[in-house]
Formats: structure tokens, sequence, C-alpha cells
């Protein structure tokens, strides 16, 4: 997949990440204002605030907190049980004001932390709950983690008009979790399309190079797309509109490859 491949981070270095991830999250929360927190952001239905309470609600969730007792009103954006489970922390907080779910979230942080190392110092590979609330190894759910709160890190910043962080440890596993996963679903989604599709990370940020070949059906036809890692992130990460994700990819071979894919682009809920 890359050209320059980084060998998998310890449990302790995954730590580390959720560490610098949260910690960089809290202070992004200190610098806002309430007309901040009212921005909607790239999550349908979710505004910045909405946001913050996110990460610090399904975080105290995972902590073993019991759910909070929330009648959800009739809202567009929830649709399905998951939808339900991961609104209810979201709208019991709607009425609180952002510096009262930042100063929660500077509490749950180190909670959060010292549980993570003390599972990440214990033999084998222990269970942890996963963000989607089933129990899973700790390999498994760590770098689901990381991918989660980065990724709502980045929605935050993206509504306030700051870049996304890349050149961090949990940006460059967002980038490295992207061709992965495009590396396996898309073989597996598309259907009826032939080509050789090569990902190639361009432009001035993090992963400059990395490329990822992809084999479609009998493959043949090349195709080739390419753009920076924060854009081909947000695609992944299904952020914002097809329109305007595509609109920062550069996409070159037979257009039918190119709608073949685009609706499997996003692979996170």
């Amino acid at each position: 997949m890359s050209t320059n491949p980084t060998p998998r981070p310890s449990p302790a270095e995954m730590v580390d990440t959720v560490e610098d991830v949260l910690n960089h999250t809290l202070a992004l929360g200190r610098q806002l204002t309430e007309d901040d927190a009212e921005r909607p952001t790239d999550c349908p239905g979710w505004t910045v605030r909405d946001q913050f309470a996110h990460i610090v609600g399904l975080g105290q969730l995972l902590e073993g907190a019991p759910a909070p007792h929330t009648e959800l009103p009739d809202l567009d954006h929830v649709s399905s049980d998951l939808d339900r489970f991961m609104e209810g922390p979201v709208h019991a907080r709607r009425g609180l004001p952002l510096v009262g779910v930042v100063d929660e979230l500077a509490g749950y942080i180190p909670r959060r932390l010292a549980h993570l190392r003390e599972i990440a110092d214990q033999d084998g590979d222990p269970e942890i709950i996963s963000p989607l609330g089933e129990p899973q190894s700790f390999a498994r759910v760590i770098p689901i983690h990381i991918t989660d709160i980065w990724g709502h890190e980045t929605d935050i910043r993206r509504a306030v008009g700051r870049e996304p962080r890349l050149d961090c440890a949990a940006g460059r596993h967002c980038l490295a979790q992207t061709l992965r996963a495009w590396s396996a679903l898309l073989p597996r989604n598309v259907e009826g399309t032939d080509a050789e599709l090569t990902v190639t990370v361009e432009g001035g940020d993090v992963g400059v190079g990395d490329s990822a070949t992809i084999t479609l059906g009998a493959g043949g036809r090349a195709a080739s797309l390419s753009g920076s890692g924060a854009a081909l992130v947000r695609a992944g990460f299904g952020r914002g509109s097809v329109a305007e994700r595509l609109a920062d990819l550069r996409f070159e071979g037979d257009q039918s490859v190119l709608d073949a894919i685009v609706a499997h682009l996003a692979f996170t809920p």
C-alpha cells in the first residue's frame, strides 16, 4: 500500500496517540466561543458543541457510565439504532454552554488515559468496549478510537476555519487507514467495473508519495485518484457532500470508473 510502511505501534504508543488527540481537542475547545459552538459541522445535525458532546459523552459510556435518560425528538439525521446510541449523549448536552462541555472533557481525559494505560500494560490482547458499544480486543478497538476522535477533532477544526492536523500520529494513522480501507473494501463493493485504480497522496501535507493500487474486477483499465492527505481522508470519512469531497481530488481515467467508486469511498459510519 505505502512506499514507506511503518511498523504497527505498541499498545503504549497507541495510548500516547489517544492522549495527543484528546489533549489537542481539549486545547481547541478552550479557544472557541459560544458563537463558534453553534457553527454547523460536516456531521449532519451536529454543531461544534455537539461534536465535543459526542467525544466526552461516548467516552464516558465506554468507561462504564450509565446512558443518559434522554427522550430523543424526531431528528432527520437519526434513523437507526446506532444513530440513537450516538445521539443520546449529544442531545443530553445540547442545553449546556460550550465551556461546560469542554470542562467535562477535561475531567474525563485523565480517567480515560489511566484506564487505557492500565489495559495496555496487561499481557496478551485484553478486551475493551469499542466505540460501537461492543467488547472487542484492545488491538482492534484503539485504532478505531483514534480514528473516531481525530475525525471529530477535524470536523470541529473545519467548521471554525482551521486546517486538519495531519502531521501527528493520529493524522498519519487516519490517512493510512483510509488507504487500507479502500484497498480492502472497494474490490468487494464495486461491481461491474474492471480497472486498476491507483490512489496517490499529493500536495504539501503528510503522506506525500504514499499510494495504493487497487484491482477492481478483472483489472485492466488504468485509473487514478489523487489529492492531499486531508482531501483523501475527508472522502474516506464521508464528510461534506459528494461534490465537496470530489472538488479537492483529481481523477484520471474513464469516467465510468469514478462513477462506480464514488458511492463507496466513505467507509466510516
